[in-house]
Parts: C-alpha cells; structure tokens; sequence
C-alpha cells in the first residue's frame, strides 16, 4: 500500500440553465467526489458551474489552493455572475455568489492533500489528482461537444469566453493519460 487513495469528481446531471440555448456559455451540474469510494463531497442537489469548475480543477494541477493563497471562491462555483480576462496575467477571473463547493488542495511530498473545511483530510498521488480532474474535464467538455455551439452575446463575453475555453484546453492537453489510466464509468 502506497498510503494514496483514489479519487473521484462527478458531475451529477449536466444541464444548461437557458434550455440549451447557445446564449448560455456555462455548463452547471451538482457534483460529488468520492475518495477510495466513499463520499467526500456531496454537491450533487445543487446547481453549480461545472465548467468553470474544471478550470478551477486544472489550475489546481500546478497550483495549490488554501485558505493563504486560494485560486478562486469555490473550487466549483454556484455561478459566475462575472466572468473577465484579467490584463495583468491573462488569466479568467470568476467573481461568483457565497456559495458553490470548495476543499483545498496541497501539493506536498509527491502528493496532493485534499482538505475540506471541516478540516477532513485525503491524500492521493499527484497522478490520481491529474486523472480526476482530467476525467471531470472531459465529462464536463463532453458536454460541450455534444450541445449547440456556444456564442457569446457581447464583447465582453466574446473575451472571456474563449479565453477559458482555450486555457483549458491548453492545461488539459498537458495531461497525458494511457488507456490504462482512463476508469469507465459504472
């Protein structure tokens, strides 16, 4: 036994808020994460912007997540009631409500420590933390691929809209999973 467990993040029911109108650029989804197959976080009844929640997830892989240097609100935010391109890094900033679903994430000693707020702890290996969120990404650009194209409604959302879509794909691409790796959903 290497002292990792196994992890899991699930969308549970992806939908569209606007009827799968193209008009509506984010993907929402309760979510549930189970560790060695037991339940960590239970979003599922809620209603959260999954695919802002992927980014969120990816940043994770280079980067930590803590209550000192946090990357976002949530995690997986309840909604993004503001999406902008910041100028100084490039990157999408979500300025979301007080609620969505968070734990943290720590990188440590070839590990990744995932914490909730009541303090709870599970250790995974760096690569079952990659797997996870590339499988939750996929799930969640599935989705995507599978609905109308997504056209933003104005300039400012022709900005920030592809400038995520293309950052995620940019750090999922830079996971690279063999077959093996890949689990079938039951």
């Amino acid at each position: 036994m290497n002292g990792f467990s196994t992890i899991r993040i699930q969308p549970v029911r992806l939908h569209w808020l606007v009827d799968d109108s193209p008009g509506d650029l984010c993907a929402h989804a309760g979510v549930v994460v189970t560790v060695d197959g037991e339940p960590f976080i239970t979003s599922a009844e809620k209603d959260l912007a999954v695919s802002t929640g992927a980014l969120h997830l990816l940043r994770t892989l280079a980067d930590d997540h803590t209550p000192q240097t946090p990357r976002a609100e949530h995690l997986i935010p309840h909604c993004g009631h503001f999406m902008a391109v910041d100028d100084e890094s490039g990157a999408v900033v979500n300025v979301g409500c007080l609620s969505g679903a968070n734990w943290w994430v720590r990188h440590e000693g070839g590990g990744v420590v995932l914490t909730r707020e009541d303090g709870a702890e599970a250790r995974v290996s760096e690569r079952e933390w990659a797997r996870a969120v590339a499988e939750f990404a996929d799930a969640v650009d599935a989705f995507y691929a599978t609905s109308p194209a997504r056209q933003p409604a104005d300039e400012h959302e022709a900005e920030w809209f592809p400038a995520m879509r293309h950052e995620w794909r940019q750090r999922r691409s830079a996971i690279n999973l063999s077959p093996e790796e890949h689990r079938n959903e039951a």
